[in-house]
């Protein structure tokens, strides 16, 4: 699959909120398994601005909305 399809796709998970949690957790995960592993805040700024440069908009307003949608 091209880059701009892996893109697209991930995009289109990170719609639903939860895709985007989903999303998270693989982010963190494959951190780890790279021995790179890196913060809840650094995984979630990476998605939100994967997302911004895509749509023009964040998709959430912060880390804090973020967690209150994650930990329910």
């Amino acid at each position: 699959m091209d880059q701009s399809k892996t893109n697209q796709s991930r995009i289109f998970r990170m719609i639903s909120p939860m895709g985007f949690v989903n999303l998270f957790w693989e982010e963190l995960k494959l951190a780890q398994g790279i021995q790179a592993p890196i913060t809840h805040q650094a995984a979630f700024d990476k998605l939100n601005n994967e997302y911004h440069a895509s749509t023009g908009k964040f998709r959430y307003k912060n880390f804090e909305t973020f967690k209150k949608l994650k930990d329910k």
